[in-house]
């Protein structure tokens, strides 16, 4: 579903690899906590996405009146919003952990 929206699922999870392994194998925590900026930014890139073809299918919708305009509404509102609003909770997830590792090699970094 990612692809569909303009997110490449191998470049994604690549992202992803390499943030986990900057966070394991490197412990500059400025490095990952730009990795993770980088990272929230997608998922607000997302969240864009989400409100702006929220407002114009609404918008076409309305200037195309008819059953197949209703079925168009109907498949957005039905199928690819839902399933764009999952993708971005589980990008929010994946920062939420990432996050707290950092936080978690921040105080381990601090005790030594």
């Amino acid at each position: 579903v990612a692809e569909a929206y303009g997110f490449d699922g191998v470049s994604l999870m690549g992202y992803l690899a390499a943030v986990t392994e900057t966070v394991h194998s490197h412990p500059n925590i400025e490095v990952v906590r730009g990795l993770f900026q980088k990272w929230m930014e997608l998922v607000q890139k997302l969240a864009d996405i989400i409100t702006e073809g929220t407002a114009q299918t609404q918008e076409a919708n309305d200037a195309w009146n008819g059953k197949d305009s209703e079925q168009w509404l109907d498949e957005w509102t039905n199928t690819h919003l839902p399933a764009l609003k999952q993708i971005q909770e589980a990008m929010q997830a994946l920062g939420d952990a990432l996050n707290a590792n950092i936080d978690q090699q921040q105080q381990t970094s601090d005790s030594l």
